[in-house]
């Protein structure tokens, strides 16, 4: 589900001239993404995607699993079928590189994609990525390696959450996101504050998210296991309009974990209420009703309210 909204393409038709080898064969217009950075410990592994009691959780190195995909290679990979779909269709396609009869473009690999300093590209795709961890969940890895590669980007996609762990590895003493992860957002932010930076949570329960909750987007993938990389994807890049909405309240501090149906939760402000979630149309609701004006107190309390629903945005949605 998506907490806060991606940011929106600029449609301006203003053009500037395009630096790197990411933009061969057309000027970049203002606005437009052409290379994505993926950080953090969860941007290329499956394990956080699957949580607790898994293969993943007994050990098993996402590399050694024949199914599945991370945020990253699942980037490429979507990029690389949008470019194939939107390209017309040639008539000698049999002897066409990027034809999809060919058994090496129907699964691109590593093998048809091309780099530029650490930016990787499928063949025929103008949008390049790349991939820098930064941090682990427990230590810092190359926080200054990732605000490196920021300064090429167009947009970041920061990937964090918890480990994998069983029955005892997963108590907390606090909710709070790990200091490296955190630490990592933080040097991003602070060196390019204009870049867009996307969060993805991949966790179990709500972390606290501190300086993150003033991400650009957050998206909240949960446990989405080993096709998650692949659902995530998907809603970055608008293929899929996230339509999912919190089933609890989302704290802003620790010891602000209360039920929403408790009356002293008016109390507390929590980051997003209950309920919340957003996506990349909106919604008006009219006409609301009661079937009475008070609640019996009775032992059949029975209270109808209906509502008037309906999309009024430009893109299909679910609500």
């Amino acid at each position: 589900m998506m907490l806060v909204p991606l940011p929106s393409e600029d449609e301006s038709d203003e053009e500037e001239s395009d630096q790197g080898s990411g933009g061969e064969g057309r000027a970049k217009r203002e606005g437009e993404v052409r290379r994505i950075l993926v950080v953090g410990p969860g941007g290329k592994n499956v394990s956080m995607q699957c949580g607790a009691m898994t293969l993943h959780d007994a050990g098993a190195p996402s590399l050694d699993i024949p199914f599945g995909s991370s945020v990253y290679d699942a980037l490429l990979e979507l990029l690389s079928e949008l470019s194939s779909s939107s390209s017309p269709s040639s008539p000698s396609s049999s002897s066409s590189p990027s034809s999809s009869s060919s058994p090496s473009s129907s699964s691109p690999s590593r093998s048809s994609s091309s780099s530029s300093r650490g930016w990787e590209k499928r063949e025929g795709v103008e949008v390049m990525v790349q991939y820098v961890q930064g941090v682990s969940v427990e230590e810092v890895i190359d926080i200054e390696g990732a605000v490196e590669a920021a300064r090429e980007a167009d947009v970041v996609v920061v990937c964090v959450g918890e480990e994998p762990s069983g029955p005892g590895s997963g108590e907390v003493d606090s909710l709070s996101l790990s200091s490296p992860q955190i630490a990592l957002y933080d040097a991003l932010r602070s060196s390019s504050p204009s870049l867009p930076i996307v969060s993805v949570l991949f966790q179990a329960r709500p972390r606290l998210l501190h300086s993150l909750a003033s991400s650009d987007a957050i998206l909240l993938a949960f446990l989405p296991g080993p096709q998650g990389g692949r659902a995530v994807a998907e809603v970055l890049l608008g293929v899929t309009n996230p339509s999912g909405k919190l089933p609890y309240r989302y704290p802003q501090y620790e010891n602000d974990q209360l039920p929403y149906y408790d009356p002293s939760s008016d109390l507390i402000a929590p980051l997003y209420p209950f309920g919340h979630g957003l996506s990349f149309t909106s919604f008006c609701y009219l006409s609301l009703s009661l079937s009475s004006p008070s609640l019996p107190i009775s032992f059949d309390l029975s209270l109808s309210v209906s509502v008037s629903l309906s999309n009024c945005g430009s893109r299909d949605g679910a609500e």
